[in-house]
């Protein structure tokens, strides 16, 4: 077996080996409910306030000859959207991707939560050592996606306690929920704004950068072992960015979390904050190793980085642009997605990753998760109240378009009752009844295609398991919310 490479933080502390087993202490509880009525807050080394959870297991990720891809034979069409990659996820350490854009870092996401469709994967990746559970998955992990899907009428309190109550473990109670939604709108900054509207490119309500952090709020309501942020950085300032990855840093030294984050060339501040880097092209791997490792190893491939640069942009473009760092004359000495994942596939550093993953498999049993639980901490039944409940405040939160709405049906009934008045009961008036209900029902349908694009936040939240999947939670939960008053038009007719 390969000899340890330790690592350490910049204060010296010893953070994960780079090879060895991670064991759990026997006291390590996985409790993530909020056991205090007066939760206790840790301030940071950037000023922010974060809370004191109880240290957990973690979890242990291995990936090993992991394989996606999509497209099927018959209709010979398969391409591999990840390709052979080999890396590991250790409970309290941090993982960077970089990549250009398309290099599939978003696949690597939906890979390790659990979330791919027509996407078929192979090869292994195990979870504390053990295959996941697809229904509890989500449970143990927090997924932040690039996209922000959130309704538009309501505060940002309001979309936090909605999912603390659809994600928060049973047995929490109201005063526990607001607790929580309190910390992390202290935690992201957002206290200011915790009445003011999340709003869309319609209805005006918070900025871009804080509907950003409300998308990662969101997320951060729920304790989880693993942490996933998909470009988490989008729409934020360089300094807010800054002071979101220190939080998340001290939620995973201190919680013993594992976490990976995709980022677009962020600041040489930034990377230091991490412990192991990925380095992503066309799904396959040009490098993934120690952090402090990695300008060491493309310079020992002949490539240097220049003075005073992003060592971030450096390990984003040297594989797409390897001659922007070949101070020699003549071609530079590996050119292309194929010759830098070969020449990783050589090194000594994939070998030690490749040796830690088939000699350090984790046991399950020094590791807790939420197989064993149901799939989601609350009953069918208060998913249909809480969702109910929401509906209908999207119903009354813009009393502007109810009226409008009685007022057309109205309007409309009064129109349709002055041309059918009076029908005869023979063949021709029920010929007229026929056409009567023929338009009024089509009235109705054509009234509700604007409710389409209200699905889309359904889909986000049907993807993050905020609650059951169905046809019903689409009625209930509020995403087509205009469906309500399509009843109106219907009682005006």
């Amino acid at each position: 077996m390969a000899p340890p490479i330790t690592l350490e933080h910049e204060d010296g502390v010893d953070m994960t080996e780079f090879s060895g087993g991670t064991s759990s202490p026997p006291d390590i509880q996985n409790d993530i409910s909020l056991s205090s009525s007066s939760p206790a807050y840790h301030t940071t080394t950037a000023g922010s306030v974060i809370p004191i959870a109880p240290r957990r297991s973690g979890m242990y990720v291995t990936a090993r000859n992991l394989t996606m891809t999509v497209g099927t034979e018959k209709k010979n069409n398969v391409k591999n959207i990840l390709s052979d990659l080999n890396f590991f996820l250790k409970p309290g350490s941090m993982v960077l991707i970089l990549g250009s854009p398309g290099c599939g870092k978003t696949s690597i996401m939906k890979a390790l939560a659990c979330q791919t469709h027509d996407e078929r994967l192979s090869g292994k990746l195990l979870f504390n050592g053990k295959e996941p559970n697809p229904d509890t998955h989500h449970r143990d992990c927090i997924y932040v996606v690039q996209e922000d899907h959130h309704m538009a009428p309501f505060t940002v309190k309001e979309t936090f306690k909605f999912s603390a109550d659809m994600q928060m473990p049973e047995g929490t109670t109201e005063e526990q929920k607001n607790q929580r939604v309190e910390t992390i709108m202290k935690m992201l900054g957002l206290e200011s704004q915790a009445d003011t509207i999340v709003g869309n490119e319609f209805l005006r309500g918070i900025s871009g950068g804080q509907k950003k952090r409300v998308t990662i709020g969101v997320e951060f309501v729920k304790d989880a072992n693993l942490i996933l942020l998909d470009e988490c950085s989008t729409g934020l300032d360089s300094t807010t960015t800054l002071d979101l990855i220190t939080n998340i840093k001290e939620i995973v030294t201190t919680q013993n979390v594992s976490c990976i984050v995709s980022l677009l060339q962020p600041g040489s501040e930034i990377v230091r904050l991490f412990d192991f880097l990925m380095v992503l092209s066309e799904g396959q791997m040009a490098y993934f190793g120690p952090m402090n490792s990695g300008i060491d190893y493309f310079e020992e491939l002949g490539f240097k980085l220049p003075s005073h640069h992003n060592p971030a942009e450096f390990f984003q473009e040297i594989v797409d642009e390897p001659e922007l760092y070949y101070a020699k004359e003549g071609e530079p000495p590996l050119k292309g997605t194929q010759q830098f994942a070969q020449a990783y596939k050589n090194s000594e550093i994939c070998k030690k990753v490749c040796d830690d993953l088939d000699n350090n498999i984790p046991n399950p049993s020094d590791f807790k998760d939420s197989s064993h639980m149901t799939a989601y901490p609350t009953s069918t039944g208060y998913q249909i109240l809480k969702t109910s409940l929401r509906a209908f405040k999207m119903l009354v939160s813009n009393p502007v378009v109810v009226r409008v709405r009685i007022i057309k049906s109205i309007v409309m009934g009064l129109i349709l009752g002055s041309l059918f008045w009076d029908l005869s009961a023979d063949q021709a008036g029920g010929n007229n009844r026929s056409g009567l209900i023929f338009f009024s029902l089509l009235f109705v349908i054509f009234g509700g295609f604007g409710s389409i694009t209200v699905l889309t936040p359904y889909f986000a939240l049907r993807d993050g398991h905020l609650f059951s999947v169905g046809l019903l939670d689409v009625w209930i939960a509020g995403e087509c919310w205009k469906i309500h008053l399509l009843y109106l038009d219907g009682l005006g007719e």
